[in-house]
């Protein structure tokens, strides 16, 4: 694993440099790395330790931008024959989104339309990935291999952070908005769906289709959406008196025969006046109080 990539000056002895060169370190290399000396007896003469710590590129975006360029820019020179494949790692494992090798390009079925790379990457030495329509889902870790006769040469990984959209609005508004614009060209013949996600459960909340609304029976006066959402691109979502239990995650699906042709995520955080908390406080506590003087009511006795 370390053939290629471990070095040290000669002549130690006469230099007293015993220092070890790692080349192209990638945050699995943060480790503690312990150097011995020993004695031909075996005695240990000297014993260092280091730690090491690899800094990881960190990318930001916003969700609802065009794309988000993952960089990676090496020498040119030494990628001649390689070939190099991009992976996504999520918590179940990694997905192997994109393979160039001898100027083709082989994509993953999930990302065919959303990831590409430069012209000639192995020539201008720019082996950046390119992720078109980033959503908070695509969160996580990207790693890139470049190998040549299945031997590593250099590996880059980037952390990617996709924004969410916060909206913030006060208990006792008539309304509050949940924005989701598109610049896509949307066919008549897909369906928009909102969802609320309480403790990670979604719970659907209206769907858009062929126009016509269908709404949940919870939400039925509660949530609209434009007039001909599809001819403006305006996909968003109108919540009428936003409560605090409101606050949650909010995300809308753009799908054409089951495929997500695009997404959107909003963070709703209704905020509660300090008067309006208290007052909530005293209702829970009554209920509370009433629960318990009922419990010997329940109780039942065998005569």
């Amino acid at each position: 694993m370390y053939r290629s990539r471990t070095e040290m000056e000669r002549n130690q002895v006469k230099t007293k440099d015993f220092s070890l060169t790692l080349k192209y370190p990638t945050d699995k290399d943060s480790y503690t790395y312990t150097c011995t000396i020993h004695s031909n007896d075996k005695k240990i003469l000297l014993k260092k330790r280091v730690e090491l710590k690899v800094k990881v590129c960190q990318v930001e975006v916003e969700e609802g931008k065009e794309f988000v360029v993952l960089p990676f820019i090496t020498t040119p020179e030494s990628l001649d024959g390689v070939e190099v494949r991009w992976f996504y790692y999520k918590d179940d494992g990694r997905k192997e989104l994109l393979v160039y090798s001898r100027d083709s390009v082989e994509h993953h079925v999930d990302y065919r339309n959303r990831t590409e790379m430069n012209e000639n990457p192995l020539g201008s030495g720019n082996l950046s990935l390119t992720l078109k329509d980033p959503k908070d889902t695509d969160s996580g870790k990207y790693r890139c291999y470049v190998t040549k006769n299945n031997d590593i040469i250099t590996v880059k990984t980037v952390l990617l952070k996709v924004k969410v959209c916060q909206v913030e609005v006060e208990e006792g508004k008539a309304s509050v908005h949940l924005p989701f614009i598109t610049t896509l060209d949307l066919p008549d013949d897909i369906r928009v769906r909102w969802f609320y996600y309480k403790d990670d459960e979604p719970k659907k909340l209206l769907v858009f289709s062929k126009g016509s609304v269908e709404h949940h029976d919870d939400y039925r006066n509660r949530t609209e959406m434009n007039e001909n959402p599809l001819g403006s691109g305006n996909l968003s979502l109108t919540l009428k008196d936003p409560k605090d239990t409101d606050s949650g995650k909010y995300r809308c699906y753009v799908k054409k025969n089951n495929d997500i042709i695009t997404m959107k995520t909003v963070l709703l955080k209704v905020k509660v006046s300090s008067a309006d908390r208290a007052q909530h406080k005293e209702e829970r506590q009554r209920n509370q109080d009433l629960f318990t003087d009922l419990i010997p009511l329940m109780t039942t006795h065998e005569v």
